[in-house]
């Protein structure tokens, strides 16, 4: 029995990628269409009960949240006024390793570290990224980001919007039930990757 319940974890992991990509593509083709999803998301808002910060609750995740309600709202505005993007074509060869060891994520330092060196490599081609990290599935972690409350401010819902980018690869690391989602942006063929990586992490 527990053999099957990971045969189909790992079915539904699979899957991440694809659906991921479908998903970035509906917001590239309609992105008004997706800002009454980010209104409808407003009532998840709440205080947490321990540190009375702001957070996001979304499929039993925690989101810790800057702004709150006025990023949301913004958010949508935004939405109503870009226009309609190619879709996103997949280029799997041109994946690049990334966090392989789910630990990694429970070292801060060590995490850090990682993406120091990743965005090193990501300069040279020069590329930009998108990290995400504490959601349970595509759809809430993409909504997480077009939202983006966030230290970004903002420069990750342009990474997903911006129409010259043209290509995507997807890879993912499952450990658990979450995962951080990587996205990487470029204009030309060695462009786009997502790193969909599940790791054990308590979410504040």
């Amino acid at each position: 029995m527990k053999k099957e319940k990971k045969e189909k974890k790992r079915a539904e992991v699979g899957n991440f990628s694809g659906e991921m990509l479908e998903l970035i593509n509906q917001v590239r083709a309609n992105p008004a269409s997706f800002s009454q999803k980010i209104l409808d998301a407003i009532p998840l808002i709440r205080k947490d009960e321990k540190t009375g910060k702001l957070i996001f609750e979304t499929n039993g995740v925690k989101v810790s949240l800057a702004r709150g309600e006025d990023a949301f709202r913004a958010a949508a505005e935004v939405l109503q006024k870009i226009k309609p993007g190619l879709p996103l074509q997949m280029k799997e060869e041109l994946n690049i390793p990334v966090l392989e060891n789910p630990d990694d994520w429970n070292n801060n330092e060590k995490m850090i570290q990682l993406l120091k060196e990743k965005k090193k490599v990501l300069d040279d081609q020069d590329l930009t990224f998108n990290m995400d990290k504490g959601n349970t599935d595509p759809a809430s972690s993409l909504l997480c980001q077009i939202i983006d409350d966030s230290a970004f401010k903002g420069k990750r819902r342009d990474n997903i919007f911006n129409p010259e980018h043209r290509y995507i690869a997807i890879s993912f690391l499952q450990s658990g039930k979450k995962f951080c989602c990587y996205l990487t942006f470029s204009k030309e063929k060695n462009d786009i990757y997502i790193y969909l990586i599940n790791y054990n992490v308590n979410v504040k």
